[in-house]
């Protein structure tokens, strides 16, 4: 029976293995969905986004809530759009925070909430993300005083 340092060693050799496939295997999708989007071909790179997004990547959801904003590749579908946008920003994406945000505000997909809106630009303030520091100011300008 092996060692403890040893087993454990052998354990972080396997982790980091899977994750360079991992990494790997992203790159390659990300390539093919480029790929697909440089070309023209929506369709492919919305199946492509699908896996992905199905798969808890919050990049590609981010970008297939995106499509589904647009109609790119997919039925345009706000509701869709929303619950991947939604998907991605609970997993700490920025630009999906604050598009989420911005679907409150606009109640694009759901109701419009200004509670909502500036908790998800909070969050996004929080990471840095300048945008909805902006969008906070303004709406907090807006508001009568109380």
């Amino acid at each position: 029976m092996a060692r403890p340092s040893v087993a454990r060693s052998l354990l972080m050799v396997a982790i980091a293995a899977v994750m360079a496939n991992a990494g790997i295997a992203r790159a390659q999708s990300d390539r093919q969905i480029n790929s697909a989007v440089r070309a023209g071909q929506f369709e492919r790179a919305a199946a492509i986004l699908m896996r992905a997004a199905e798969a808890g990547n919050a990049g590609a959801q981010y970008e297939l809530a995106s499509l589904y904003r647009l109609g790119r590749g997919v039925p345009q579908d706000d509701a869709l759009a929303f619950k991947w946008m939604k998907s991605a920003a609970e997993k700490g994406h920025q630009k999906a925070q604050f598009n989420l945000a911005r679907m409150f505000l606009t109640g694009r997909g759901t109701a419009l909430d200004v509670a909502q809106a500036r908790i998800w630009l909070q969050k996004a303030d929080a990471q840095g993300y300048q945008e909805a520091a902006k969008l906070l100011a303004e709406i907090a300008a807006r508001q009568p005083a109380a």
